[in-house]
C-alpha cells in the first residue's frame, strides 16, 4: 500500500507573509500486477567509442536479454554521425535470437556523436508500441562524447517524450569526456536518473540494473497534485529521493502538478518545496495543501497544515530536520551540477538559520564535489539517509 507523510519545517506561522519549507514523502509498497516492460536501449557507437567500451556494450546488450520475459518489447538502437535501428522494437517472446546476437555483434564503433538522433530514433521505436497501466517504458541512454545541441533543447526534448509517450530515460555518461549537462538534463527532464560511470565494465552492470529494476515498478508515470489554499504560492519544488534534481512541475490556478519519477518498489521518494503563506488571521488552522498522488487509478492523499499565531513561544517552534533537508538539496543540486560557489553560498546563509553542527555533512558535500569531479558530483545527488 502506497503512503504519504507530509512535514513542515514550522507548524506555526505568524500572521502575515512569510515561507513554509515542506517534505512530502512517498512509500510506493509492493506491486499489486506485474510489469510489461518496453526498453529501448540507445547506444553510442562514434569512434570514441572503440576497444573495450564498445566490447562491453555488446555483452550488455546480450545480458540484458537475460532479464527479458516473453511479453516484453526490446529495440537496439546505435548512433555515431547518424543514428542506426540495429533491432526493431519486438516482442522478446517473438524474436528470432540468434538473428538478434549477431545483429549486436556486428555493431561497430566509427565516425561522430549525434546524440539527439540516437534519442529520437530509440524514442520512435517505443512510440507505436501498446501502451496500458501495466506498461513501463525506458530509453537507456549511454554515450561518451559531445553533442553541439543545446542541454535545453535535450531537456525539452526528453520532458516531451515523458510526458507525451510514458517513456522515462535514463542517461549515462562513461568516461570523463561526456557531455554532463546533455547527460544530466536528459535524465532529469524525462524523472529518469543520469549516471556516471567511470570504467567500461560499468556499462554491463548499468543495463542489467536499469532493465531489472523496470520489472519493481509499483506505478508508472506518477504525478502529486496540489490543491492551495487562498493565497498559497509555491515558488521552488526539488526531488530530493530517488536522485536530487529540480521537478518538473505546472501551476494552474490554485492547483500544481508535480511529475515524479515511476514509483519502484519499496523506494522511497521525497519531494520538497517551498511555499508562500498570505496573512492569515491569528488562532486559524489551515490546510495549507491537500495532496494527492494520482497514478493509475490510486489516489492516496495527505496534507499540509500550518496554524497561524502571533504567540512568539508558538512560533518558535521549528521542525529543523525538514528544513535542513531543504537547504541540503539545494545544496546538493547545485554542487552536482558543478556550481561549487553557489553550493558554498547556500551552506554559508544556512548558517543564519541552523545550527552548524547539522550543517556539518553539507559542507563535506561541498569539498568532496569541489575535488572529485563528474563521479563526484553525480555521487553528491545520491543521498543516504540514515
Amino acid at each position: 500500500m502506497v503512503e504519504i507523510t507530509t512535514q513542515v519545517d514550522r507548524p506555526n506561522v505568524p500572521p502575515r507573509r512569510t515561507a513554509v519549507k515542506a517534505s512530502i514523502t512517498i512509500q510506493p509498497g509492493v506491486q499489486r500486477t506485474d510489469v510489461v516492460r518496453h526498453v529501448a536501449l540507445c547506444v553510442d557507437t562514434s569512434g570514441s567509442m572503440t576497444g573495450e567500451k564498445m566490447a562491453q556494450v555488446r555483452e550488455g546488450i546480450l545480458w540484458t536479454f537475460g532479464y527479458l520475459d516473453p511479453d516484453d518489447y526490446v529495440s537496439v538502437v546505435s548512433f555515431d554521425d547518424e543514428a542506426e535501428v540495429v533491432l526493431p522494437a519486438t516482442r522478446w517472446g517473438d524474436l528470432d535470437r540468434d538473428a538478434a546476437e549477431a545483429a549486436i555483434e556486428g555493431m561497430e564503433a566509427s565516425g561522430g556523436t549525434d546524440v539527439m538522433a540516437g534519442l529520437r530514433t530509440a524514442h520512435e521505436t517505443l512510440s507505436e508500441l501498446p501502451t496500458g497501466g501495466d506498461v513501463a517504458r525506458r530509453i537507456l541512454l549511454l554515450s561518451d562524447g559531445r553533442d553541439d545541441t543545446p542541454p535545453e533543447t535535450f531537456a525539452d526534448v526528453a520532458r516531451r517524450i515523458r510526458i507525451e509517450d510514458d517513456v522515462s530515460i535514463p542517461a549515462a555518461g562513461i568516461g570523463d569526456y561526456y557531455d554532463e549537462d546533455v547527460i544530466r538534463a536528459v535524465g532529469t527532464a524525462s524523472e529518469g536518473e543520469w549516471i556516471h560511470l567511470s570504467e567500461p565494465s560499468d556499462i554491463e552492470d548499468f543495463f542489467g540494473r536499469k532493465v531489472e529494476g523496470i520489472s519493481t515498478v509499483v506505478a508508472p508515470q506518477p504525478h502529486l497534485e496540489l490543491s492551495l489554499a487562498e493565497g498559497v504560492e509555491v515558488r521552488e519544488v526539488l526531488i530530493r529521493q530517488p536522485q536530487v534534481q529540480a521537478a518538473n512541475y505546472d501551476s494552474h490556478d490554485d492547483t500544481v502538478r508535480i511529475y515524479l519519477p515511476d514509483l519502484l518498489e519499496f523506494k522511497e521518494q521525497e519531494v520538497v518545496l517551498e511555499a508562500r503563506t498570505p496573512a492569515w488571521r491569528p488562532g486559524r488552522t489551515v490546510a495549507l495543501a491537500d495532496v494527492v498522488l494520482r497514478a493509475e487509478g490510486r489516489g492516496e492523499r495527505g496534507t499540509i497544515v500550518v496554524r497561524c499565531t502571533d504567540d512568539p513561544d508558538e512560533l518558535a517552534v521549528t521542525n529543523d530536520d525538514v528544513g535542513v533537508r531543504h537547504v541540503e538539496t539545494k545544496v546538493r543540486k547545485a554542487a552536482g551540477e558543478g556550481d561549487i560557489e553557489a553550493a558554498e553560498t547556500l551552506v554559508d546563509h544556512a548558517t543564519e538559520v541552523h545550527d552548524e553542527e547539522n550543517l556539518s555533512t553539507l559542507r563535506t558535500v561541498v569539498e568532496k564535489a569541489k575535488q572529485g569531479g563528474i563521479e563526484q558530483q553525480y555521487t553528491t545527488t545520491k543521498v543516504k539517509d540514515n
